[in-house]
């Protein structure tokens, strides 16, 4: 039988308008940190992105955005919040900014035996 763990799972995404005069460049990062060699073993990952959009059309009746990359591509999704789509129009640049990151851990166990954490599904999504 293994060590007990924490893992945590975050998965965050922002969009918002460009405000006028901003600039901003599509890019990706990614990192993976270990920790302090005196400290608890663990490790973890995490990747940035950051993509500029143009609206190209609102379907308000369907609740869709159809949006179009600096590459040209287009995409039509479906907006999770179809109320907030009046706050937009055709042609504003939207910026879209990807957080996932995870996060592990060894835990420590309580004097019966189980881990001090029971429960590894934390955080965004979580683990399944």
């Amino acid at each position: 039988m293994g060590e007990p763990f924490s893992a945590r799972y975050y998965d965050v995404v922002t969009i918002r308008k460009k405000r006028p005069g901003e600039t901003v460049q599509d890019a990706a990062t990614a990192g993976i940190w270990t920790t302090n060699p005196l400290g608890v073993p663990g490790w973890s990952r995490a990747v940035q992105a950051t993509l500029v959009v143009t609206v190209e059309a609102i379907d308000g009746a369907n609740g869709t955005v159809t949006v179009k990359a600096a590459d040209g591509t287009t995409k039509t999704v479906k907006a999770p919040h179809p109320e907030m789509l009046n706050q937009i129009k055709a042609g504003d640049q939207l910026v879209i900014e990807l957080y996932q990151a995870i996060a592990i851990s060894l835990q420590k166990q309580s004097a019966g035996g189980a881990s001090s954490r029971g429960n590894m599904k934390e955080g965004g999504r979580g683990l399944t």
